[in-house]
């Protein structure tokens, strides 16, 4: 048990070297400077040993710890913040239900924000097993498909939506057809146009609207797939020209 308690004791130093070291605002700015560079190779160096041990440790405090380790590597090396929550998605295959979707949630979060890209490819390996303590219209996964549409609309524009529609399409062969994720993601990919160009964002918004549909109208509709596009209907109703919302509205 020594090795697991060394580990939890690493944890809690490296919390509270980082606070304390961003509380000190006492000292010059050049000391303070100064000061920020020493802490910060320190907690590295600590949230290093603390790492390097965890292949010692059982599967579930690995989880938690790995987890801890990761949002802190996050804040201050993009490139070993990234490389962790690589290894904690990987470990969530280690268990299922409700600890395997809070699992791969925690490491989809620090990559949707540090590598996008890497996020959109592991959409792909998620596990299909939804836990059954959710009490939102839309499941975990379809979260994290969201969240994942959005970063990448927000960086790359209008001409991110071909790959998501595509990404998109993908999904809804393996899973659910993430309708509300597309419709947000679109809205957020034409934010920038809309205030100068307008009737060229209300064409994106509307096409990827009406392919939706198009597909809604086709597939077998479940709860699930209700729910998703209503999601999509919420977000772009606003946008929208009435009589084009209308059918989907009827049907």
């Amino acid at each position: 048990m020594r090795r697991p308690l060394c580990t939890v004791l690493v944890s809690f130093a490296l919390v509270t070297n980082l606070l304390e070291a961003q509380e000190s605002k006492s000292q010059s700015s050049e000391t303070r400077a100064r000061s920020t560079v020493g802490d910060e190779a320190q907690v590295m160096s600590l949230l290093q040993q603390s790492h390097d041990i965890n292949q010692q440790l059982p599967v579930r405090a690995r989880f938690f710890l790995l987890t801890q380790q990761a949002q802190l590597a996050s804040q201050m090396r993009v490139d070993l913040g990234r490389a962790w929550a690589n290894e904690l998605f990987a470990l969530s295959f280690q268990t299922k239900g409700d600890q395997r979707s809070t699992t791969q949630e925690s490491a989809m979060g620090i990559l949707a924000r540090l590598d996008p890209d890497r996020a959109l490819v592991l959409l792909h390996s998620m596990s299909m097993e939804e836990p059954q303590t959710y009490r939102t219209t839309s499941p975990p996964k379809m979260q994290l498909v969201q969240r994942v549409f959005e970063v990448l609309a927000a960086r790359d524009g209008v001409s991110a939506i071909p790959s998501l529609e595509q990404e998109a399409v993908l999904l809804g062969t393996e899973d659910h057809y993430p309708y509300g994720a597309l419709g947000f993601a679109v809205m957020r990919a034409v934010s920038k146009e809309w205030p100068n160009d307008r009737p060229h964002a209300l064409e994106a918004v509307q096409s990827v609207f009406e392919r939706a549909f198009a597909r809604y109208g086709q597939s077998g509709q479940g709860y699930s797939d209700d729910c998703e596009f209503g999601n999509m209907l919420q977000v772009v109703a606003g946008y929208l020209p009435a009589e084009s919302m209308r059918p989907a509205y009827a049907g």
